[in-house]
């Protein structure tokens, strides 16, 4: 074993570095390394390392099995809790559908046996002040069948909003 460096060492490092070993050596210096024992283990050892970071990177890198097997948990889990409040949410916009409905229906049979209810957007204008934002087309008997269409309308695009914003989650 010897205690100084082979005169070639830095040219031999110089190309195995750049991946040009041996391919762009110079004819004398493959014979020295075939010839030096330092040498040649140096580049046997770089090249084996190198084709070793080579396989490496070609090799697909996979997390550890404990964290796939959670998040396929995770996933599961998530999944399993969609399906439930699936229909979950179907029942409450049907509840809510129902609950509309029988509100109007409600509204139109009072209104149709009880004269108490024909001026009531009038009196609720006055009670609170509001004459000036209430259409005058409420105020006379006809004007309840101007308004049940955009009650209806507006619980519609409530409820789409609320599916629309429980589906994204």
């Amino acid at each position: 074993m010897t205690l100084r460096p082979c005169p070639c060492e830095s040219e031999l490092t110089r190309l195995l570095r750049q991946g040009a070993w041996p391919e762009a050596a110079a004819p004398e210096l493959r014979s020295h390394v075939a010839g030096c024992p330092s040498c040649t283990a140096q580049a046997e050892l770089l090249t084996g390392l190198r084709q070793m970071r080579a396989e490496a990177v070609t090799q697909p890198h996979l997390p550890p099995a404990g964290q796939i097997w959670w998040r396929a948990q995770l996933r599961r889990r998530r999944e399993a809790a969609e399906r439930l409040h699936r229909p979950l949410l179907g029942a409450q916009l049907f509840a809510l559908a129902v609950a509309l409905f029988a509100a109007l229906g409600l509204l139109a049979w009072l209104r149709t046996t009880s004269d108490a209810l024909s001026g009531w957007p009038a009196e609720l204008a006055r009670a609170f002040n509001l004459a000036a934002l209430v259409p005058t087309a409420f105020t006379h008997p006809g004007g309840l069948w101007l308004l049940l269409p955009a009650l209806v309308m507006l619980a519609a695009v409530a409820s789409a909003a609320v599916y629309f914003a429980i589906e994204k989650r």
